[in-house]
C-alpha cells in the first residue's frame, strides 16, 4: 500500500491502542520518508502521533523504540529534513540522543557520514546533539564527516567545536588505525581540487599535520602513500 491518502493510513493502523506497534506502525513510517517525501508530512506527523500512544501510556516497547529510530535513520539517509524535523517534534529523548544498538553509533555521525548539514542542524540545533560524543572507537561525528570526504559537514562541525571551546577535538584520534579527521580526510579524497571549503577545513586541522597514526603515518604521508601525486603540495 501507498502513503498518498491519510485516511487509508489511518484505516490500517486503526485507533485501538493494543495494535501491537510492530503491525504496520513501522512500515508505514519506512513508506511515509521513502515515498511521501516532505510534501506529506500530514501522514508521517499522524503516524508520530499514533505512535505517542504507546509512550504516554508506559507501554514503550523495544519495538516501538525501534520504530521510532528506526524512521530517524530513515529521514536522515534519505535527506528528508522536513520529516525529520517532524519526528524529532516529539520522540522521547532517550530515544534521538541514543545511540543504534547495531553499530554503536550516532544520529548525528549517520548525518555527517551521509552528508546532509540541514540534517546535522536540526539535530545540534533543535535536540542539542552532543557533537563531542564518541563512538567505541573514539570517533566523534568530525570523523564519520571526513571519513566520506564531507566538507560542507566538515565546516559546519568544526564551526560548532570552536564555538564550544573544544579545538583540541579537531586533533582527536579514533577507529582502527586512530586516524585524526585529517587523516581520514586524506584517506577519502584525492586533495588536487583548488577549493575554498578544502582548504578551509584543512587550515582549521593544521595542527594535526605532525600527529601519527597507529602505523606511524602523518596525514601527508598516508596521502602520499594512498594517491601518489595525486595531490597539491601546498595542502598538507
Amino acid at each position: 500500500m501507498g502513503v498518498n491518502d491519510l485516511s487509508q493510513v489511518q484505516a490500517v493502523v486503526g485507533n485501538n491502542v493494543t495494535v501491537k506497534p510492530a503491525y504496520g506502525l513501522k512500515a508505514l513510517l519506512h513508506l511515509a520518508i521513502q515515498e511521501a517525501g516532505e510534501e506529506k508530512l500530514s501522514i508521517a506527523k499522524w503516524l508520530v502521533e499514533r505512535a505517542k500512544c504507546y509512550v504516554q501510556q508506559d507501554v514503550l516497547e523495544e519495538a516501538v523504540s525501534n520504530t521510532y529510530y528506526s524512521a530517524l535513520e530513515r529521514a536522515i539517509i534519505h535527506r528528508q529534513s522536513g520529516i525529520l524535523k517532524v519526528l524529532l517534534a516529539d520522540i522521547p529523548e532517550c530515544i534521538y540522543r541514543g545511540k543504534n544498538a547495531r553499530d554503536g553509533i550516532t544520529l548525528l555521525d549517520l548525518a555527517a557520514y551521509v552528508g546532509f548539514p540541514p540534517c546535522m542542524q536540526l539535530l545540534v540545533e533543535k535536540t542539542g546533539t552532543d557533537i563531542t560524543e564518541q563512538d567505541e572507537d573514539h570517533g566523534i561525528p568530525l570523523h564519520y564527516a571526513a571519513v566520506q570526504g564531507n566538507i560542507e559537514c566538515m565546516l559546519y562541525l568544526i564551526e560548532q567545536l570552536k564555538c564550544m571551546g573544544r579545538e583540541d577535538l579537531l586533533n582527536a584520534t579514533g577507529g582502527e588505525f586512530g586516524f585524526t579527521p585529517l587523516h581520514c580526510l586524506v584517506h577519502s579524497k584525492e586533495l588536487k581540487e583548488d577549493g575554498v571549503n578544502l582548504r578551509r577545513v584543512i587550515a582549521a586541522l593544521q595542527e594535526s599535520k605532525d600527529i601519527r597514526d597507529c602505523k606511524g603515518r602523518t596525514p601527508k604521508d598516508l596521502a602520499l602513500s594512498i594517491h601518489g601525486c595525486k595531490i597539491s603540495p601546498d595542502l598538507l
